[in-house]
């Protein structure tokens, strides 16, 4: 029985898997860490095994390995090697790659057998390009979509203005500033699609998951997959190999 945690910015995944399939998954914002321990203690089924990614800092790291140890359970390193579960890592030091994008990676591995475009729509927007055998060869990180929006509201006084929608061809300032941040985030995956299409010879597939996934894929064209819990995933993997 293994317990999976995704600790990003934003919220603390978690899943229960078996070895065949989550019996249970949950999540908690990421500034509420200590609600876990109430969580995790009431699972009826208690995990032998845990492993963690956590790209949110020492503070939360330290937060969620207290209340795993109440858990008592084995705790399985998981860090970015140069190869595991079929993926080689080109990045020029493996082990500086955040263990988020590693395990979607080794997730998307599983899922998909040609070349892959692997997007994580969070706080940051990661766009990893993943080869037919399994190499990543290296990826973008984008300011996420919310991200972009607050960052210019924060510059310029004129653009701290109400949320705005999606539009093709915005006519208020709140439209142009939501529809503006999407777009350029699908920029950037098209980008490195058309790139991992041009050496592969095929256009790839796009694997797009995080919090902000629903409002990214209705703009992205091709074979794109909206997927949910895809860290999750690949820290199963590698956590059951």
């Amino acid at each position: 029985m293994l317990l999976a945690v995704d600790a990003g910015n934003t919220r603390i995944k978690w899943g229960l898997h078996d070895g065949r399939e989550w019996l249970r998954t949950g999540s908690v914002p990421t500034t509420d860490a200590r609600q876990l321990a109430q969580v995790w203690t009431a699972l009826p089924d208690r995990p032998d095994r845990v492993i963690v990614s956590n790209v949110a800092g020492p503070a939360v790291g330290e937060a969620v390995a207290l209340t795993l140890s109440i858990l008592g359970a084995t705790v399985v390193p998981f860090a970015p090697l140069a190869a595991q579960a079929g993926v080689v890592n080109h990045y020029e030091s493996p082990h500086q790659l955040g263990t988020d994008r590693w395990a979607a990676l080794i997730a998307a591995r599983s899922r998909v057998k040609g070349a892959c475009v692997v997007v994580h729509a969070g706080t940051t927007i990661v766009v990893d390009a993943l080869t037919e055998a399994g190499e990543f060869l290296g990826g973008l990180l984008v300011p996420g979509i919310d991200l972009m929006v607050e960052s210019l509201a924060r510059r310029i006084e004129s653009l701290r203005v109400a949320p705005g929608v999606y539009e093709a061809f915005p006519r208020n300032t709140p439209d142009a500033l939501a529809s503006g941040a999407i777009d350029a985030a699908a920029g950037a995956v098209a980008a490195m699609a058309r790139r991992l299409g041009l050496l592969s010879g095929a256009s790839p597939a796009v694997l797009v998951a995080g919090g902000s996934a629903a409002r990214l894929v209705p703009h992205l064209a091709g074979d794109v997959t909206a997927v949910e819990g895809l860290v999750l995933d690949g820290l199963a993997i590698a956590g059951h190999a």
